[in-house]
């Protein structure tokens, strides 16, 4: 076992950052991410000792993406490290039937927060930490300067996000790599040799010191702009269970343009289950056919937004809804919704629209627009609708399962930290 000799002015700093984080719950449980290389492994430690201190418990998670020889070698060295110093640590695998061959850094990192968030919502962990530190951080800066982006883009990692079970905290976006180091003492680590792949645009950048960048004003401006579209939020916009918004006309016409915009940014990435927010260009031109008193159905971000007895309506575009479908077993999400119970035999899934309302429509009346109700989530046997939960309509006496709206992003649960 490596001899840990963690610095007391490092630990004290670290501990004043995880204060920022709480407050946590008696005797916490908390998930590190671990790669095995030195950041990760600094992390770890010094979570460890933290934590023994709250009496809590620390579990660690490797992914062995499976996309070099020697990854699951390594995964179970990481292993032997962390048992070693008493930390339990569960290997999570990504399998894969073919290495992707394009944007293979992108799949790999979805695939690993995947497995992460799956793992900690089976293990009841609530807090996920990684070691993104202040060079990750100044990296990421440059990275989305040379892309254009907007300042929400150039304000950099936010210190918290949040994933369906939990959310995962980044403690050391204050710490430079070379404060890490010296909680590791002697301690082995991996090297990544990607970080040397001149391929990947962080590993370019990293062969040339970079200038020291000012986030702070970014960071500020960015928290008040989205205290402003919260409020916002708050007052206008309703998001429906059935999976839609809603906001009034007026609100449109009285709103900041800043204001207005950000919000209908939040408001069509949760109904259109967008991993991003829509570019702020067509953000921009819907605001303008607005201006000009133009309220035709506008698509936008996997969405249809139009206008309504004085209402601004936004749903899912139905010709990008799945097609039908029965659930695999085990299987609880459909396209944004959770299904709460198996499905009776000879059931499937599939949206209501234009066929299925023209069946039911002469038993069934709805206080809602027609081209929200087609987007309804619809029980089908065959050709024929025998389920709509949504609209209370069941043809026959089975009781078939209801819905839980789940959008990948909430309106206001991931503001910048």
């Amino acid at each position: 076992m490596s001899r840990l000799n963690i610095p007391v002015t490092l630990f004290d700093r670290f501990s004043k950052e995880m204060e920022h984080f709480g407050p946590f719950e008696d005797r916490p449980l908390l998930g590190v991410a671990v790669s095995g290389g030195s950041d990760s492994l600094a992390l770890t430690f010094l979570l460890q000792k933290w934590i023994s201190q709250q009496g809590g418990s620390l579990q660690a998670f490797h992914v062995d993406h499976k996309l070099r020889l020697t990854s699951t070698e390594e995964a179970h060295q990481v292993k032997t490290w962390l048992e070693d110093q008493g930390i339990p640590c569960c290997i999570l695998t990504w399998n894969h039937t073919h290495k992707p061959t394009s944007r293979l850094q992108e799949k790999a990192r979805q695939a690993r927060y995947k497995l992460l968030e799956d793992a900690c919502g089976v293990s009841g962990i609530l807090h996920l930490a990684t070691a993104h530190h202040a060079d990750d951080q100044q990296e990421t800066y440059v990275m989305r300067h040379q892309a254009h982006s907007t300042a929400y883009g150039l304000s950099g990692m936010s210190a918290v996000t949040y994933f369906d079970t939990g959310r995962l905290i980044r403690p050391l976006l204050s710490f430079k790599k070379e404060d890490l180091k010296t909680s590791l003492g002697t301690h082995p680590h991996l090297e990544d040799p990607s970080n040397q792949n001149l391929a990947f645009r962080r590993a370019h950048l990293r062969q040339h010191p970079l200038p020291p960048q000012d986030l702070l004003s970014y960071q500020e401006n960015r928290r008040t702009e989205e205290k402003e579209t919260a409020q916002f939020l708050a007052l206008h916009v309703r998001v429906g269970k059935e999976g839609y918004g809603r906001l009034p006309l007026s609100a449109v016409g009285e709103a900041d343009k800043a204001i207005l915009k950000r919000a209908l940014s939040f408001l069509i990435r949760c109904i259109g289950n967008l991993e991003y927010f829509p570019s702020p260009s067509s953000v921009e031109r819907l605001y303008q056919k607005w201006q000009q008193q133009e309220y035709s159905p506008t698509s936008l971000g996997k969405c249809v937004v139009y206008v309504h007895q004085k209402t601004v309506w936004i749903v899912p575009d139905r010709r990008l809804l799945p097609p039908t479908r029965a659930l695999q077993p085990n299987e609880k999400l459909w396209n944004r919704f959770w299904v709460n119970g198996p499905l009776p035999p000879h059931t499937h899934l599939k949206p209501l629209g234009r066929e299925g309302w023209s069946q039911i429509r002469s038993e069934i009346a709805s206080s809602l627009p027609y081209p929200v109700v087609i987007t309804f989530p619809a029980y089908w046997q065959e050709n024929k609708v025998v389920a709509v939960p949504f609209l209370k309509s069941s043809v026959e006496e089975t009781t078939y399962p209801s819905f839980l709206y789940q959008p990948q992003h909430s309106l206001l649960a991931e503001f910048f930290v």
